[in-house]
């Protein structure tokens, strides 16, 4: 697609036979083999997005290019695929984005320990050829696999009654995915009356985003059905990353290293470049609260939705609370810092 529309303009788009055609774009003819395949108003729906999943993560639904595809639909201009700990779909990613005229950055997520906390690292402009990256997700399928079992049985132990096949036919990997857990477990109706799982069903405390919502209070670090995986320290990842000519990010720190100064203030020492200040695990409070740590660390500030498909059912690609009068700047800060640069770059 030739030209460039500021970001941040309210924007909607209609695919015509897998080219987007941005509204006030002139549409080219149409005759009956024209398939138009989905439109849909964006609004103010934010139109960049750094932090997206495929299937390639364990706990992703859609194929890379159809994540391009989903984002392309909502307005996105400016995206990357962010898989966990793997690259594999980032050349999928990148040939469906020159496809369809819109910008990405090569980019993934990778889990790490700052001491003995679970973080993730997002790193862009990334060389997805490094073979560093076989070898992260190669490590980390061997310990999920080793895990899988007992976190299935650890959840049965808590009462819990769903089919072990189902839940693990619902990734590509067959690994018990707490997510899936909770979705198969959600629609059994032998747990109808249990306590357990109603903060999560509708109406219920947690049941704005359910599926992750339960992860997060039954199988993240420190909690009931938490297994152990051994990931690379921060240090490590981080310099291999930087080594490669990449920018690395600190992912959704809301949700990891919530407000620890010290600790952000390290990795910023250590030379991570930016911070996901714009996430969809941030309130308005906590979106002003990174941004203004961000500017006094001379951090670049992202946006993410971390969208996943289904097992964040109520999050879409754009989703970052991301205000539409922020974006062009923080569009150029990116490109500033490098994030669409390096190794192809973006476009």
């Amino acid at each position: 697609m030739t030209g460039r529309r500021g970001l941040g303009e309210k924007t909607g788009c209609v695919i015509l036979n897998d080219r987007p055609i941005v509204r006030g774009e002139p549409v080219p003819h149409m005759n009956h083999q024209t398939q138009i395949i989905k439109f849909e108003e964006v609004g103010n729906m934010a139109t960049i997005d750094l932090h997206m999943h495929s299937v390639i993560s364990i706990d992703g639904e859609l194929e890379p290019e159809e994540v391009i595809r989903r984002a392309v639909s909502r307005g996105i201009r400016a995206a990357a695929l962010t898989d966990h700990n793997s690259v594999r779909g980032v050349s999928r990613a990148w040939e469906e984005a020159a496809r369809l005229g819109i910008r990405l950055a090569k980019g993934v997520e990778l889990d790490c320990r700052l001491g003995e906390r679970n973080l993730h690292l997002l790193a862009y402009g990334i060389d997805e050829r490094h073979p560093v990256f076989a070898e992260i997700e190669e490590e980390i399928l061997a310990q999920e696999r080793r895990c899988s079992a007992r976190r299935l049985e650890i959840f049965h132990e808590m009462g819990l009654k769903f089919d072990d096949s189902l839940v693990l036919s619902q990734n590509p990997y067959h690994l018990s995915v707490p997510e899936d857990v909770a979705m198969v477990a959600l629609q059994n109706p032998e747990n109808d009356g249990c306590e357990l799982l109603k903060p999560y069903r509708p109406g219920g405390a947690r049941s704005g985003n359910p599926y992750v919502n339960f992860y997060w209070d039954y199988a993240s670090q420190g909690k009931p059905a938490y297994q152990e995986v051994k990931y690379r320290s921060f240090e490590e990842l981080n310099r291999a990353m930087l080594d490669m000519g990449a920018v690395t990010v600190i992912a959704h720190p809301g949700a990891t290293v919530k407000e620890d100064e010290e600790a952000i203030r390290y990795m910023a020492g250590c030379g991570v470049g930016g911070m996901e200040v714009f996430s969809s695990y941030h309130t308005a409070e906590q979106r002003r609260y990174y941004g203004a740590l961000a500017r006094r660390l001379g951090l670049t500030a992202t946006a993410g939705s971390d969208f996943h498909g289904r097992s964040k059912p109520g999050l879409m690609p754009g989703d970052t609370g991301c205000e539409p009068a922020e974006e062009q700047a923080l569009l150029e800060a990116a490109e500033a810092a490098g994030i669409f640069g390096g190794h192809g770059g973006g476009r």
